[in-house]
């Protein structure tokens, strides 16, 4: 249709106004917003390929603001096609490679192992962790390990990438969902990994985040443009508002670089903008990422950082708007015949009723991550005190449950090995802990050899290179930290019920350092006994356990004398046992020796790996004790060079920070200033780096 000029600046004219009246009546769309959106709306709603990512989540509950600008209405007003269909639609009548013959709830009678996909097994040495090198330890997990499900993290492709041991390639900030990583392989590869767990009788999940995509995804790329209907795949406003996640308050951002209008929302950082869940074509594409992979033989998803996925005008977390998503895509993997998995990282601590709203009343996930009962626990082995009966969560119901762990991927606590220093003993006390209560367990990979952490900062000390040499020297020793995990795997088999559904009930012990409770199924009672303390016990007392016939150590000292009604006999040092009540069977893991007196000290030759960090600055009488910023490289030294156009004397020290109140910092050998002589127009290179034998120094004259 041919429109005359006239009709054109008149109509633009119109929309001016409008705009306009907009601003002034008190909407935060700016003109130029307004005249994008416009445009948008009149291009047809395609679309790219899939992606998603996330970083680690948060432990605080924060609520939403938008005090510091109005939102804009667009923030909370639905939008696009809702008959929209993916490029790459795909229909769950599509499905192959699934697995056969599952239980309805299978999740609940095994234990997961998650698996660091750079890090855990590089099958062809270019230094980086790949799907083949996973499928040629599947005997290992399964039959040393005794996990029957492995989680993968994030296999898609990814903005960051880096085969380096120090570099963090998370895979969180993702490209392209529909895309594999091509550093892990191809795939291919992948589907023949998927193929061989279900030939095992295993199950596999892969790590799935909604929330947001990586900056460098081809619908951002189009988002921050409006081109090709991808404007309010986004989540875009004219001003920087002051929204509250919990997790930050400086989460709007804007580009200087390039002519785009507005601010995006970014509840983690700039480099992962959220996605707008107010939008039927994201909801709809996201809901066929999972099933695009489901189809192709994963048994369920892992889904990342769920408290993030919708706001409001008055939270940016936890909101109803976030759950009736994840219950329509809960309803998409429950039309599948093999049953699917779906569990959520909801990180809050201290607030069940945030992380139970999750299981919603089993429509929604099939369990949360708990992470109530992590660093709980571990801190009781370490610290000598019974914080498990106020923290131990049981299994909600018999499709709802809790995901729990005891070391993980996030910056959430040290690797099982540096808690305890390598201690052994300490570190079997922690893991019969995590793995003795009716939960769905999680095991990181290298928690069941007791793995150390790597001497750097951050979440990327948690992701280092899985130590074959250990796990061979494990499995070739009788009773080892490896040999334990397995033989608590195999109990919790073999009283499947017993750990999917008990319920927990704590005995009082008359001590302060001893844990017992038992675990009581419809057709079985379990009974848990944990020595926090350093000391031997030769009878312990236990009030409200109920009376039985018979009993067996299925876990535990075999020489002790047999279970009492009332009494525990001859409990080593940081002991465990787990008895079977009114049955009858054979002890099938015995590390446990008692003698009279005993007190046990925490082994000592295991030097303490040291606190990292990410900026070391020097501070001294040359820059007035400021601070200058110090360059770290590979080999962990942290350097700077510094010239000098007059002779005399200095002194400087080495500080974690430049601030005003200063953080660690060190000095000489006793902490004192560093004094040193420097001639005029001659240039020094100072040099320091922490090891496990304390701090290291260096002070060079560079003048060429």
């Amino acid at each position: 249709m041919k429109i005359s000029k006239q009709f054109t600046i008149i109509a633009l004219m119109a929309l001016l106004s409008f705009a306009f009246s907009a601003c002034s009546s008190g909407s935060s769309n700016d003109l130029a917003y307004l005249l994008s959106s416009s445009a948008e709306n009149s291009n047809s709603s395609s679309s790219g390929s899939g992606s998603s990512s996330s970083g680690s989540g948060s432990s605080s509950s924060g609520s939403g603001s938008s005090s510091s600008g109005s939102s804009s209405s667009s923030l909370f007003t639905f939008c696009g096609d809702e008959n929209y269909k993916s490029p790459n639609n795909v229909e769950v009548s599509a499905a192959v490679n699934q697995s056969e013959n599952l239980e309805a709830t299978w999740w609940k009678k095994g234990s997961i192992y998650q698996v660091w996909m750079k890090s855990f097994c590089d099958s062809d040495g270019d230094g980086c962790g790949d799907f083949k090198g996973v499928t040629s330890k599947l005997d290992y997990i399964k039959d040393e390990v005794g996990c029957d499900t492995i989680w993968l993290s994030p296999i898609f492709d990814c903005a960051y990438k880096s085969k380096s041991s120090s570099g963090n390639m998370h895979g969180y900030d993702t490209t392209d969902y529909y895309k594999v990583n091509d550093y892990f392989g191809t795939e291919a590869d992948l589907i023949e990994l998927i193929q061989t767990c279900h030939n095992k009788g295993m199950k596999i999940l892969f790590d799935f985040v909604p929330n947001h995509t990586s900056s460098s995804h081809s619908w951002f790329s189009d988002s921050k443009l409006s081109k090709n209907g991808k404007r309010d795949w986004y989540m875009w406003n004219s001003t920087s508002l002051n929204w509250n996640n919990g997790m930050s308050t400086g989460n709007w951002y804007t580009f200087s670089n390039i002519n785009v209008n507005g601010y995006f929302y970014g509840a983690f950082n700039s480099g992962m903008p959220d996605l707008n869940f107010r939008n039927y074509e994201v909801r709809e594409e996201m809901k066929n990422v999972a099933r695009y992979w489901l189809n192709k033989g994963f048994d369920g998803i892992r889904v990342d950082a769920v408290r993030y996925l919708v706001e409001t005008s008055s939270s940016c977390c936890d909101t109803d708007e976030s759950h009736s998503w994840f219950k329509e895509l809960r309803s998409e993997l429950n039309k599948y015949s093999s049953p699917k998995y779906m569990m959520c990282e909801a990180w809050v601590e201290g607030n069940r009723n945030i992380i139970e709203k999750y299981l919603g009343k089993e429509d929604e996930f099939h369990a949360v991550l708990d992470f109530d009962q992590g660093r709980t626990f571990t801190s009781s082995v370490k610290n000598e005190t019974n914080s498990i009966s106020e923290k131990l969560y049981a299994n909600k119901s018999s499709n709802t449950g809790f995901a729990t762990f005891i070391t993980n991927h996030d910056d959430y606590t040290d690797r099982l090995g540096t808690i305890f220093k390598g201690d052994e003993k300490l570190m079997k006390l922690a893991t019969a802990i995590s793995l003795l209560r009716p939960t769905i367990p999680i095991i990181y990979y290298g928690t069941e050899i007791g793995m150390k952490q790597l001497a750097i900062s951050g979440d990327a000390r948690l992701r280092g290179a899985f130590d074959w040499e250990l796990e061979t020297s494990q499995a070739a020793t009788a009773n080892s930290l490896l040999k334990l995990n397995k033989a608590l795997n195999t109990v919790r088999k073999s009283h499947s019920e017993a750990f999917a559904n008990g319920t927990v009930t704590f005995l009082t012990t008359g001590n302060s350092k001893v844990v017992a409770y038992t675990i009581t199924s419809s057709s079985e009672t379990l009974l848990c006994v944990f020595n926090l303390g350093r000391t031997a016990i030769e009878s312990l007392s236990l009030s409200g356990l109920s009376s039985f016939t018979t009993s067996s150590c299925l876990i535990g000292d075999t020489d002790a004398p047999a279970l009492e009604t009332t009494s525990v006999k001859n409990l080593a040092p940081c002991a465990f046992r787990l008895y079977i009540l009114n049955a009858t069977e054979a002890n099938i893991f015995d590390d446990e020796t008692y003698t009279a007196g005993q007190t046990y000290t925490q082994e000592n030759n295991v030097a303490e790996i040291p606190k990292t960090y990410d900026t070391i600055y020097i501070r001294g009488s040359f820059n007035n004790w400021g601070g200058t910023l110090m360059t770290k490289g590979s080999d962990g030294w942290f350097t700077v060079d510094i010239p000098f156009t007059s002779s005399g004397k200095i002194e400087y020290k080495y500080c974690e920070n430049n601030e005003t109140a200063w953080g660690d910092n060190w000095g000489d050998e006793n902490g004192d200033n560093i004094k040193a002589n420097v001639e005029a127009n001659h240039t020094y290179r100072f040099s320091f780096r922490i090891t496990e034998s304390g701090p290291e120094r260096k002070f060079e004259d560079i003048t060429n």
